[in-house]
């Protein structure tokens, strides 16, 4: 829209909004609030006397390329542009404000607030009316602090700076940032992400990034079960009405609206009513009679509404002023004209604004860092950096709809919290991890107790049966079964036995240190019983096999007991040489094997099981079972050919 008089001289502004949006921030409903504050400009005899403010509204659709498209019409078409309003969506922003120094243009914003933008290097002539996000970095620390978190995960958007100095401010302050992933405006969450962040058991996870994304996170969190009530999800406030149930996702919205449930917002606090009551505003105004005057606006039916149009209203009224103030220091500077084939010297104007005019871009930067005045989001001033110091809204999502609970000051650092006011699945404050529950698994004591004692009664068993064979030896059936090798095997039993105290034995009962010792001693005691007991049974069916398989019934060099406990042995030598070998080159250790389960409650329960091993005990016990089950195969042999013999003194093999 332009509009041109004949008595007073035409201000042009540019106003970008963002306005066909296919993913982004959708400004639109700012525009006739903007159109309005150019209105009631006009209609205030003590501002910009003499001069008509126009506007020409441009669509950077939340988009770079689209803005930066928009503004290279904005300079190349006439008018000459004086000051820029907008946008509202900071990637467009961030395409502009970078350019507009080198055309000698003030930018003011009313709704881009990444943190980027208060580089004055960089963007040196970019102001902005609404809190950044550096305010809300402050209240994402504030909450975290607050509640007593020492584990988050983060999830921003591609390029951006502002989660890094987020990181920066939870490290200086201890807590740790388990995860931080990156995501494009248009993209989502891999599996691979969202398994990631459920790996770490990541609780309370900080979103910064459009509701579009956002809602495809919500619904991907909700099939990978971190749905509200486990994951305490805190984003920007600021999205559209009804934005869950938007349904663009392969998920319903109650699954998305379910994921969101309990979740914390961060929105600048925006009780306009209470910021401009009992205040003489700039418009004579209340905030209600502006906001009635707003919604009858005749572009209101086409735009629809915003909740920040008041910040563009106000952002108006910033340039206006500033404009305006500007008036008699331009004025000290003089134009030579000619008229009617005259030279005319005259006061410089406003109007008289070119690109190049970098004196007119000095004195408007002055006036700005004077802003004083209260206007439709309340008292109005700016920091150096061209910022405006705020206070952050925090809400909480209560039954799909976002409750207010509490508030941030940037200013002074507090933040309230009305905690009566907040509902946590169970009632409480979530933790910031799953809650662990610690235990050791260690052999029942009642059964350890039973085993035990039974093998103290297969103790006393094979030293009451050695006592009766000594006892009885020279008895006929006695001599004849060999009483020496039946020694041999009630020795090689008792040592059996006598390794199940050594098996039962935990960290309850004996030192940690001492712990490897008593593995190692059971492993003793069991591989020398096996070769006393089975090398003694094995000798003797060795000679019944030697005297039967000669068909004579004589044996050249008969097979003397003497012969056969040598046999023997040599098999515990072996057992002897090799478990000499293992303790000393590879001594057993104490080790835990972890294994994690997740109860109904929550809870996740992690059980140590304690055990010995040795880095090479795979190969010791392979050794020792491969020569052992040699000996197994050769005695079921032997056994096989003796199990004819009928001998009742010499049934072995039975």
């Amino acid at each position: 829209m332009n509009v041109t008089t004949t008595t007073l001289q035409n201000l042009t502004l540019v106003m970008f909004a963002e306005i066909n949006v296919k993913e982004g921030w959708n400004s639109a409903g700012v525009v006739p609030a903007l159109e309005m504050a150019v209105h009631d400009v006009n209609a205030d005899p003590n501002v910009l006397p003499g001069y008509h403010l126009n506007y020409v509204a441009m669509d950077t659709k939340c988009n770079e390329g689209a803005a930066a498209a928009a503004l290279v019409r904005a300079i190349q078409r006439p008018p000459q542009k004086i000051i820029l309003i907008g946008g509202g969506c900071s990637v467009s922003t961030l395409a502009t404000a970078q350019t507009t120094p080198f055309f000698n243009l003030i930018q003011i914003s009313y709704g881009s607030s990444r943190l980027k933008l208060s580089k004055r290097d960089i963007y040196r002539t970019f102001w902005r009316n609404i809190p950044t996000k550096g305010s809300y970095l402050k209240a994402h620390l504030a909450i975290v602090k607050h509640y007593g978190w020492k584990r988050v995960a983060t999830i921003g958007n591609e390029c951006q700076e502002d989660m890094a100095v987020l990181h920066k401010l939870f490290q200086s302050n201890g807590i740790e940032n388990l995860a931080y992933h990156t995501v494009g405006d248009i993209d989502e969450l891999s599996d691979v992400q969202i398994q990631d962040l459920k790996n770490r058991d990541a609780r309370i996870i900080i979103f910064d990034g459009y509701e579009q994304t956002f809602r495809r996170i919500l619904c991907k969190a909700y099939r990978f079960d971190m749905s509200g009530g486990k994951v305490v999800w805190i984003f920007n406030g600021w999205y559209s009405k009804g934005w869950m149930s938007v349904n663009d996702t392969v998920c319903d919205p109650s699954e998305v609206k379910a994921a969101a449930e309990h979740g914390l917002t961060l929105m600048e606090l925006m009780t306009f009513e209470k910021f401009t009551h009992g205040q003489e505003t700039i418009n004579g105004l209340t905030f209600d009679q502006y906001e009635r005057r707003y919604k009858q606006w005749p572009s209101f039916e086409k735009y629809g509404f915003n909740e920040y149009h008041p910040y563009g209203y106000d952002a108006i009224w910033a340039a206006a002023l500033a404009l305006n103030s500007s008036i008699p220091e331009v004025a000290k500077q003089v134009v030579t004209e000619v008229f009617d084939g005259e030279t005319v010297v005259r006061p410089k104007r406003l109007d008289d604004f070119t690109y190049e005019d970098s004196h007119l871009l000095d004195v408007l930067m002055e006036e700005l860092k004077k802003t004083n005045f209260t206007g439709m989001t309340g008292p109005m001033s700016f920091y150096e950096n061209g910022s405006r110091p705020w206070q952050i809204e925090i809400t909480q999502v209560q039954d799909s709809v976002q409750v207010a609970v509490g508030v941030h000051n940037e200013i002074t650092g507090h933040i309230s919290i009305d905690e009566s006011l907040l509902k946590w699945a169970g009632g409480q404050v979530p933790l910031d991890h799953t809650p662990v529950v610690n235990r050791m698994s260690y052999i029942d004591g009642a059964l350890a107790a039973v085993i035990t004692g039974l093998a103290g009664l297969g103790i006393l068993l094979g030293l009451s049966l050695l006592v009766f064979n000594i006892v009885f030896m020279n008895h006929r059936h006695i001599k004849l079964s060999s009483p020496n090798l039946n020694n041999v095997i009630a020795t090689g039993c008792v040592v059996a036995f006598s390794c199940v105290p050594f098996v039962a034995l935990d960290t309850r009962l004996v030192p940690p240190d001492v712990m490897p010792a008593m593995c190692m001693t059971s492993g003793w005691l069991l591989s020398i019983a096996f070769s006393l007991a089975f090398g003694a049974m094995f000798a003797k069916t060795w000679r019944v096999y030697k005297i039967f398989r000669n068909k004579s019934g004589r044996m050249r060099k008969p097979l003397q007991d003497k012969h056969l406990l040598l046999g023997v042995a040599f098999l515990v030598m072996v057992d002897v040489a090799v478990m000499v070998t293992w303790t000393v080159i590879d001594p057993m250790y104490l080790t835990y094997h972890i294994q994690t389960d997740t109860e109904t409650d929550g809870k996740r329960l992690i059980t140590k099981h304690e055990s010995c091993t040795s880095e090479l005990k795979t190969y010791w016990i392979g050794g020792l079972l491969a020569e052992k089950g040699l000996l197994l195969i050769f005695g079921c042999f032997l056994a096989f050919e003796t199990r004819k013999v009928f001998v009742p003194e010499l049934n072995d093999s039975k």
